[in-house]
């Protein structure tokens, strides 16, 4: 009698959860989202989580346990200095708490690794450092500098969002291909679920959500933008495009932007608040800041259509959240918005203000486009998952420890 075959053993992954802190942006989401899903399947993966000088409970998040640690970065004297200290006593307390697992599998989801003699795995997830240095903190891009080429050199593997990103690691970093895995990052299910409900009827409730009330905001009249205002976002020349739009259409359209606080965007914020005070010629314009994720859907449901005009994206999740809800979508050229959005999304380079104009004005005028727009990238978005991010992570895993490793491209083609 033949024997079944035996569920292979689970692998042991130690995941550095220190990106994890609020509030959840980019890489910050991606950490936390893919922690969770790994975190569903234990019949596979033996999850050690190190964050905050420890190894957390099982049940213990770490966006809780971080909260404290990124209050008390705020009111350091010395930020520079702090960090790189803190990252020296970081790497000495896990040498020391992960000595019990030599074999196990390192996962370091924000560019810099941590020190182990196990196999080592990092994510990239894009390479703004190198391409767009002047956009950066001047302590941030040092550190990047100093650390991202070392760490990719140690790393046995490599995980990236995009194709795109995949040639940049190859081009600037010297990387082989065959060490490089690109894995496309999931959507929140409560986009997915919006997408659904809007593929049968364009009009989700008879009643406005609230936030829409406390922004102001008409359903269907506004076009969102999700972008941490810094430089490479390129939000100066969003807004010059959308005052070249006629008086008309900003007398009865909102341009949203939404994003947590950035950095190097002192005018960027000069401006819009000389704007807020003149709508009446100006238009309206209304930048909250951050939104706290239950409230994010809504205003995806609620737009007429959403814009990202980014000088460099590794991947560009608000515009997968877009397209997964159903939204008619816009991007910039040149970087791996061009790879995730649908081929009926409207492109544009993102110096070319009249090219950008035209697309605002095109995601707010009735035509056939939006439905058409809507309908392939709620097609183009369905595949993506943190459940299906968390499986081709965990293959990778399995390939480590098993000390072969195929590359995994699961994108989006």
């Amino acid at each position: 009698m033949v024997e079944p075959p035996q569920p292979a053993a689970p692998v042991t992954v130690l995941f550095n959860a220190d990106a994890i802190v609020p509030p959840l942006t980019g890489i910050g989401l991606y950490a936390h989202q893919l922690l969770k899903a790994l975190q569903e399947k234990p019949q596979a993966v033996n999850l050690r989580v190190y964050s905050a000088m420890r190894w957390l409970d099982e049940d213990e998040d770490p966006l809780r346990v971080n909260t404290t640690l990124q209050r008390g970065r705020r009111w350091l004297p010395f930020p520079g200095l702090a960090v790189r200290a803190y990252l020296t006593w970081r790497d000495h307390r896990f040498r020391q708490l992960a000595a019990s697992w030599p074999h196990a599998v390192l996962h370091s989801p924000n560019f810099l690794d941590l020190p182990h003699p196990g196999p080592k795995v990092i994510t990239i997830h894009d390479l703004a450092y190198a391409r767009f240095p002047q956009t950066l903190p001047a302590e941030r891009l040092k550190l990047l500098q100093q650390r991202v080429p070392k760490a990719a050199a140690r790393a046995d593997a490599i995980i990236v969002p995009s194709r795109f990103v995949k040639s940049e690691v190859v081009a600037l970093l010297g990387v082989a291909e065959d060490k490089i895995h690109v894995i496309a990052h999931g959507v929140n299910e409560a986009f997915h679920r919006i997408g659904e409900q809007r593929a049968k009827s364009d009009v989700l409730t008879e009643k406005a959500p609230p936030i829409l009330g406390q922004l102001g905001l008409q359903p269907g009249r506004y076009v969102l933008c999700v972008a941490t205002p810094e430089p490479r976002k390129n939000l100066m020349s969003l807004l010059d495009a959308w005052f070249a739009l006629p008086a008309s259409w900003r007398a009865e359209n909102t341009l949203l932007l939404v994003g947590a606080a950035g950095w190097k965007n002192r005018n960027l914020s000069q401006r819009l608040a000389f704007i807020a005070k003149r709508p009446a010629h100006f238009g309206q314009v209304v930048a909250p800041g951050y939104v706290a994720a239950e409230h994010l859907p809504d205003l995806y449901a609620s737009a007429a259509g959403f814009i990202l005009p980014s000088l460099y994206e590794g991947f560009g999740l608000p515009l997968a959240e877009a397209m997964a809800v159903g939204l008619p979508t816009a991007v910039a050229t040149g970087s791996a918005l061009d790879e995730v959005a649908s081929d009926d999304a409207i492109r544009f380079d993102p110096h070319d203000l009249e090219a950008m104009s035209a697309a605002l004005q095109a995601l707010l005028e009735p035509s056939p486009w939006r439905a058409r727009c809507a309908a392939v990238n709620r097609q183009k978005a369905a595949g993506l998952r943190w459940s299906v991010c968390a499986e081709n992570t965990l293959k990778v895993y399995q390939n480590l420890a098993r000390n072969s490793w195929p590359p995994y491209n699961i994108s989006l083609s």
